[in-house]
Formats: structure tokens, sequence, C-alpha cells
């Protein structure tokens, strides 16, 4: 494994362990509050031993998830509710599987292609995912979690420290009185500090 790929990995992990914890903690509603940066540059043992292992699903509330599937084919959002199932257990390639289905049946929906490029990242796309989150990007040039996203994969992978906190005010810009944006504040002002 290169040493990028298991950076990405390290990355999706942090990444999706805050974006659930941000549900969680918020309830969804507004944007959620930023994860706090995980370490950019671990050694490649420490990467890969750290990236969490996916956990089984729940078979009960699979099997309810996939009859919703069936019983309503043409339904994005229930293609959505497996792929989240597979999210809350780190399993990042089912749900990728399951949010490319939703995106298929409403291409439109920026919150689906925003969900499926944190599913890619989490995977270790990191060229898809960044083109998910640039291309949502693209026709809602405000949208803050892509906003958020996309800096991270800039700082924390691609370590381009204007260009991620660039990406970071621009998501503060776009909600500026949100408690996510009081938590970037602080995180650029981190990163200022530490790399004058």
């Amino acid at each position: 494994m290169n040493q990028l790929l298991e950076r990405a990995l390290f990355f999706g992990a942090g990444l999706a362990f805050g974006i659930l914890v941000g549900f969680l903690v918020s309830g969804s509603s507004g944007p959620p509050a930023p994860a706090p940066p995980p370490v950019p540059a671990a050694a490649p043992e420490t990467a890969s031993a750290a990236a969490p292992e996916p956990r089984p699903v729940d078979p009960a509330a699979l099997e309810t998830l996939l009859a919703a599937v069936e019983a309503r084919p043409e339904d994005p959002a229930a293609r959505a509710a497996v792929a989240d199932l597979h999210l809350d257990a780190l399993d990042f390639g089912e749900a990728v599987y399951w949010l490319q289905q939703a995106r298929n049946l409403a291409p439109s929906d920026l919150e689906l292609r925003a969900r499926l490029a944190f599913a890619q990242l989490g995977a270790g796309d990191v060229a898809g995912a960044v083109a998910g989150y640039e291309a949502v990007l693209a026709e809602d040039p405000e949208h803050f979690e892509s906003l958020v996203a996309l800096g991270r994969v800039r700082l924390f992978v691609g370590q381009d420290l204007p260009a991620g906190i660039e990406l970071w005010e621009r998501a503060i810009a776009a909600a500026p009185d949100s408690p996510a944006a009081a938590a970037l504040r602080a995180q650029i002002e981190s990163l200022r500090t530490a790399h004058p």
C-alpha cells in the first residue's frame, strides 16, 4: 500500500468518526461540526493499524432496509438509508455501492453526491472523492460539508495549507454563525500558529 493511500485511509477514518459524532450530537440540524483534524503524517505502520475495520451491520436493520429498497425501487432515499447503515459500520465500500445507486436515481441531489464523495474517501478513492466534492461545489459554491471535507483533503492528504484554509474560510463565510464555523475558526488559528 503506498503512503498516499495509507494517509487517505487514515484521514477517511478520522473524518468518518468526526462526521458521525457530529450527526449524533447535532441531530443533523444545520451543518455538522467539523471533526478534530486527524494526525496528518503518521508512519505507514501506524496509519495502517489506525484505520478501523468495518463492523458487522445489524442484520435485522439491513433486512428491513433492503425490503424498503425492494418495495420502492425508484426511491433514492431507500438506497441511501442502506448506505447510511454501512457508513455507521465503517463499511465504506458497501456505502459507495448504495450511494452510487441512490445518486443514479437522483443525480441533482447535492447532499447524496457529497455523501458519496465522503464514502469514496473512506474507501480510499481520494481522486474520486475530490472529483465528487469539486462537482458539488461547481453547482453550489457554498455547500458547507463539501467545503469542509475538501479542505481536510487539501490540508491532511495533499499537505496544502493555503488551499485547505481557503476552503475552510469559504465554509465559514457560507455559515458564519454556526457552531461548526466557530470550530473551523479555532482549527484555522491552530494551524496558523503551528505553521507560521
